[in-house]
């Protein structure tokens, strides 16, 4: 199996670890069935006294937590500490079906620095890491949401900055999730988004991302129920708000 960890961001740490949630408490997890995308889980948060400094990797998984880093790692650790430490929002996921992020489309390979190339594309930019033993299942990023300014009124565009496993490979699988900063109708549009391609991406209404910004994100591949699974977290510093959700591998999917 090949899979290649996806960075659209300047700041990134890849963790190693595969396993299984507990027995799920239904009490803080809502099931959602969206329209074009099917099952979805969004995390409310944990019982009382709950700390994830202390909480198994599986308990992390089953509240919606990001797995914990080695604290030997001491900027890996602090940032996850913080992202942890946000308030808990209920997401709104609402399906987009006209958008997705696609895996890179080639233009050139350029310098390859151990396990990490310089490649060129024609829809995103960024680093990624290929290969590795164990392969990669969990991503995280760390970026500023950029301010998209009135100098060109007339002109529609979109962005996005985010993480992914999957990508830069021939492939059409990916686990994202990220910020889109778009200029439409003469006006910015800022959101938070979740992404299982070839899905297209589902927008979290209900979370609220602004220029200046710094967000924290985690994409990780695991299994829920049996059920080969990405969870996704994204933490707001400047608004100290959080959001976990998770969608099932879509059906023809390989991770």
């Amino acid at each position: 199996m090949k899979t290649t960890a996806l960075f659209i961001v300047p700041a990134v740490y890849a963790l190693f670890w595969l396993g299984t949630a507990s027995a799920q408490d239904s009490s803080y997890e809502i099931s959602n069935n969206l329209p074009g995308i099917g099952a979805a889980t969004v995390y409310t948060g944990a019982p009382s006294g709950f700390d994830p400094a202390t909480a198994s990797d599986a308990d992390l998984q089953t509240y919606g937590y990001p797995r914990r880093p080695d604290p030997s790692d001491k900027k890996a650790y602090a940032v996850w500490g913080r992202a942890v430490s946000a308030t808990r929002v209920t997401p709104e996921l609402v399906p987009n079906p006209g958008r997705f992020h696609r895996p890179g489309q080639q233009v050139a390979t350029g310098s390859t620095v151990k396990n990490t190339t310089n490649v060129s594309f024609l829809n995103w930019s960024g680093y990624a890491l290929i290969g590795g033993s164990p392969v990669f299942d969990e991503v995280v990023g760390v970026w500023i949401v950029p301010n998209i300014n009135t100098q060109f009124e007339s002109f529609t565009g979109y962005s996005s900055m985010w993480i992914g496993i999957d990508g830069d490979c021939t492939c059409d699988d990916l686990v994202q999730d990220g910020t889109e900063a778009d200029w439409v109708g003469g006006k910015a549009i800022y959101d938070a988004w979740i992404e299982s391609i070839p899905n297209p991406e589902v927008v979290i209404k209900n979370f609220s991302i602004q220029p200046g910004d710094v967000i924290s994100a985690y994409s990780l591949v695991g299994t829920k129920s049996g059920v080969v699974t990405g969870f996704y977290y994204i933490a707001n510093f400047n608004t100290k708000k959080a959001v976990s959700a998770s969608l099932p591998i879509p059906t023809g999917a390989t991770f």
